[in-house]
C-alpha cells in the first residue's frame, strides 16, 4: 500500500494498533501488515492529568509487523512492558521508519522497566532498534535488548540519541546481533553523566558496509564535519562500525564481552564529539576485533577515564562467523 501518494493524504498517524494509557493488555500471535502509521505504537498522553500518561503492564508476543509506513513499534510510553518473539520488519515511508523507536513525548511519559527479547528488526529502512529521548528530562529509566538480531536496510542496529545528562537508569543490550547492515551497529548521541549503557555478549559481524559503495578515495580520517553524503547523513556512520559521538561530550558506554567481524582497512572506532573542546568519558571494556588489516580507532585526545580495547584478530580465519 502507497500511503505517500493519492488517494492518501500524507499522514503517519494510520497506526495498525494504537494503546494510549492503556492498562494490563497482552497482544499475542497478530499480524500488522502495511499500515498507514505503525504496526504498534504503545503511548500516553503528554500531560499528567488522568493517569494516562504510560500504558501500564503490557505483554507483546509472537507479533510480526511488516511493511509498514513509519514504524514497525514504537515505545513512547510505558512501565512494565515485556515485548518477545517478535519481528519488525520493511518499515518504509514516512521517517523516521525504523523497525523499533523509543521516543517519548513529553517528560511524564516513562520508559520503565521494558523488555524486548528474542526479537528480529530487519530490512527497515531506518534503523533496527532506535531511540530519541530528547523529551525524558530527569527520570530514570529501564530498558532491556535481550537475545535482540537487527539485520538488513541501509541504515543502523543499535542507535539511541538526545540522552540527557539529566536522565538516570540503565540501557542495556545483552547477546544481542548485528549484522549485514549499511551503517554502524552501535551509534550513540549520549550526553556526558546521562543512564548507563552496555553491551554485553554481542556480536557484530558485516556492517558499515555503505563504505564499501561510497567514495573510497576520501579516507575515514578526514573530520566528520567535512565529509557529507547526504542530506541528513554523517557519513562516519559508514566508515565506522562503532560511532560514539554527541555534539557535547559523549560517554558512559561500556562493553563486556562483545565481538567485531570486519574486513575492510578502517577504524573499528570513532569516538569524537562534533565541537571543539567537548570530551568523551567513560567509555570502558573490551572488544573481540577480527581484522586482516589491524585494530585501529579514532578517539579523541581530550579523554576522562576511556579505557575501551580491542584484543585484535588479524588471523583471517577468525573472520569466519
Amino acid at each position: 500500500m502507497d500511503y505517500l501518494a493519492p488517494p492518501y493524504r500524507k499522514g503517519e498517524w494510520r497506526m495498525g494498533i494504537n494503546m494510549i494509557g492503556a492498562r494490563n493488555i497482552h497482544i499475542v500471535g497478530v499480524t500488522v501488515n502495511q499500515s498507514g502509521g505503525d504496526g504498534l505504537y504503545i503511548g500516553g498522553t503528554s500531560a499528567k492529568a488522568g493517569g494516562l500518561a504510560n500504558s501500564v503492564n503490557v505483554t507483546v508476543a509472537d507479533v510480526l509487523l511488516v511493511g509498514n509506513n513509519r514504524q514497525g513499534l514504537s515505545i513512547c510510553a510505558a512501565q512494565n512492558l515485556l515485548v518477545e518473539r517478535s519481528v519488525f520488519a520493511e518499515t518504509n515511508g514516512t521517517g523516521p521508519s525504523s523497525g523499533v523507536d523509543f521516543e517519548p513525548n513529553s517528560i511524564h511519559n516513562k520508559l520503565e522497566n521494558i523488555t524486548l527479547r528474542d526479537c528480529i528488526s530487519r530490512d527497515n529502512a531506518n534503523m533496527a532498534y532506535g531511540g530519541g529521548l530528547h523529551s525524558v528530562g530527569a527520570q530514570e529509566i529501564s530498558i532491556v535488548l535481550d537475545n535482540c538480531t537487527a539485520t538488513g536496510g541501509p541504515r543502523g542496529g543499535f542507535f539511541m540519541e538526545y540522552v540527557s545528562s539529566a536522565t538516570t537508569g540503565s540501557i542495556l543490550y545483552k547477546n544481542c546481533l548485528a549484522f549485514d547492515l549499511g551503517e554502524s551497529a552501535v551509534a550513540t548521541e549520549h550526553k556526558e553523566g546521562g543512564p548507563t549503557m552496555s553491551f554485553v555478549n554481542c556480536t557484530f559481524r558485516n556492517v558499515s558496509s555503505n563504505f564499501r559503495g561510497y567514495n573510497a578515495t576520501v579516507p575515514c580520517s578526514v573530520p566528520v564535519w567535512s565529509r557529507t553524503v547526504g542530506p541528513g547523513h554523517d557519513d562516519k556512520w559508514y566508515c565506522t562500525p562503532i560511532y560514539l559521538s554527541h555534539k557535547r561530550s559523549e560517554g558512559g558506554v561500556h562493553f563486556a564481552n562483545c565481538s567485531l567481524h570486519d574486513d575492510y582497512a578502517r577504524d573499528w572506532l570513532w569516538a569524537n564529539p562534533f565541537e571543539a573542546g567537548e570530551r568523551v568519558y567513560n567509555v570502558t571494556g573490551e572488544v573481540d576485533v577480527y581484522n586482516p588489516y589491524g585494530c585501529s580507532a579514532n578517539v579523541s585526545a581530550n579523554v576522562f577515564n576511556v579505557t575501551l580495547k580491542a584484543r585484535c584478530h588479524t588471523n583471517p580465519a577468525g573472520l569466519l562467523p
